[in-house]
């Protein structure tokens, strides 16, 4: 069965996810592998605990946007905790391990917004807590790559 035409929400969403996707693989694929495992690229991060923190919002994505659908609240995070609960829960894992959670949350988060019908935002749950897992956490990661890039002069 052929795939039906995307709203233009849905549409407008998945370009917004996947420009923001692209612009932050374009930062990591200029830095070395062995050069991924030294930490202090993002914070205290390496740039591989950087691959598994993203992995986790996007996979929390999907339950912030099932949640936004529902009617019901999202949590009251605390952002700090998590990040440092899920880092150390991912130090054993191996680069590509983290990059291969990382593609498939990525993948899960666009076909979950591509399966979304609707015209307006909310009836995506674009609620705002998709977007800040999504393409507006990946700016943000993509900027601290890049400053972490020049300052290591790659």
């Amino acid at each position: 069965m052929p795939e039906s035409t995307p709203s233009p929400a849905v549409a407008e969403a998945i370009a917004r996810i996947e420009r923001s996707w692209q612009r932050l693989n374009a930062e990591l694929d200029q830095i070395p592998r062995q050069r991924m495992l030294e930490s202090g690229a993002v914070g205290v991060w390496s740039i591989k605990d950087l691959l598994g923190h993203i992995a986790y919002w996007d996979s929390e994505a999907l339950g912030a946007g099932q949640r936004h659908l529902a009617g019901e609240p999202d949590p009251d995070y605390d952002f700090d905790a998590i990040n440092a609960r899920e880092a150390a829960l991912r130090a054993d894992r191996g680069l590509d391990e983290q990059w291969a959670e990382m593609n498939q949350a990525h993948q899960a988060v666009v076909a979950y917004v591509r399966a979304q019908s609707g015209d307006e935002p909310t009836a995506l749950g674009l609620c705002g807590c998709l977007e800040g897992y999504t393409h507006e956490h990946y700016d943000t990661h993509a900027a601290d790559v890049r400053a972490w890039r020049d300052r290591a002069g790659l």
